[in-house]
């Protein structure tokens, strides 16, 4: 189902935002940052340097997933007890705020380990006093924190090795809390949400997969890009 809310009532606060950049949003800065969207405030803690050792796309706050966030809010009434699906989580700023409209369950999911290290921190302080984990999650928690590559929701042949991907090597340590687990495979939900997902041609395939693998029917997805 397609749907195109009126994220801005006016023209100009589409230009300057309110503390919305249209540029990335530098994440690096020792201290939290605070998003409001129509009262829900969503707060990202500062990345420890030595999680980030070189320039990263979860390293900053990126327009689209400004856009989505207002999105949600917008169409609010369709979170509210549903089971939710971030794709690319990055930050997940979007994840968050899906946690504070009264998502039933929210799943954050990343192909890039480093960008679900630093999510971690991030998660039980946004649950609002609800069951999030302080690891990755399991079961009816509230919040899930999963790696899951979209290739992996493609049609595959019998005997054929996993896909393999940029992301399967990683620079990353882990705690005792270990690394987090893959998207279970049989997992579906009400609404998938996502930003600027599409680097490459070769990423549209996988990722119509994933939507039509992961998207329970009924359910609806909402996906911003920039142009």
């Amino acid at each position: 189902e397609w749907e195109c809310p009126a994220l801005f009532s006016d023209p100009e606060e589409d230009r300057e935002g309110s503390g919305c950049a249209h540029q990335p949003t530098p994440i690096a800065a020792q201290k939290p940052l605070n998003y409001d969207f129509g009262g829900h405030v969503v707060t990202l803690l500062p990345i420890p340097p030595a999680d980030l050792k070189s320039p990263s796309v979860c390293s900053q706050v990126w327009r689209a997933s400004l856009v989505l966030a207002r999105a949600l809010v917008e169409v609010n009434h369709r979170i509210a007890g549903k089971s939710v699906l971030e794709l690319g989580t990055g930050r997940g700023l979007c994840g968050i705020l899906a946690v504070k409209l009264g998502a039933r369950q929210t799943v954050f999911t990343d192909c890039s380990w480093i960008c679900l290290k630093v999510l971690l921190p991030n998660i039980p302080g946004h649950a609002d006093g609800a069951a999030c984990p302080v690891v990755w999650g399991e079961g009816d928690d509230r919040c899930l924190i999963r790696r899951h590559l979209w290739e992996n929701d493609m049609p595959r042949s019998p005997g054929r090795s996993p896909p393999q991907h940029w992301s399967n090597w990683a620079d990353c340590s882990w705690g005792c809390q270990g690394a987090p687990p893959e998207l279970e495979a049989d997992l579906s939900f009400e609404v998938v949400i996502g930003s600027d997902l599409l680097y490459f041609p070769s990423q549209v395939d996988p990722l119509l997969a994933t939507l039509s693998t992961r998207l329970a029917p009924g359910g609806f997805a909402l996906l911003t890009v920039t142009m």
